[in-house]
């Protein structure tokens, strides 16, 4: 199961935000509100971290197309390998 961390955080916002800014918090609030800051810190981790893997995996992929991309350019001039320059042209 795949979590979208960013909707997450956005859900988990707004349904937090009456307990946040309560006049008079009683315990459950209180606990609510403790929870509340380390849940919002986990999910500002975990987006940074899908972006920055989400970046390293992105970069590998057109590290790897290029690396396939020269192996192509050292094929003969054919129509063969225009076919193979297109493909790749074609998803990046």
């Amino acid at each position: 199961m795949k979590i979208d961390f960013n909707k997450l955080s956005e859900h988990y916002y707004v349904k937090s935000t009456r307990y946040r800014f309560t006049k008079r918090p009683d315990d459950l609030t209180r606990g609510y509100n403790q929870v509340s800051s380390w849940l919002s810190e986990l999910l500002y981790y975990c987006i940074n971290k899908e972006q920055h893997q989400q970046k390293e995996l992105t970069n590998e992929f057109e590290l790897l197309v290029e690396k396939k991309r020269s192996e192509i350019m050292k094929l003969e001039p054919s129509e063969y390998r225009s076919g193979l320059m297109k493909a790749l042209d074609d998803v990046i």
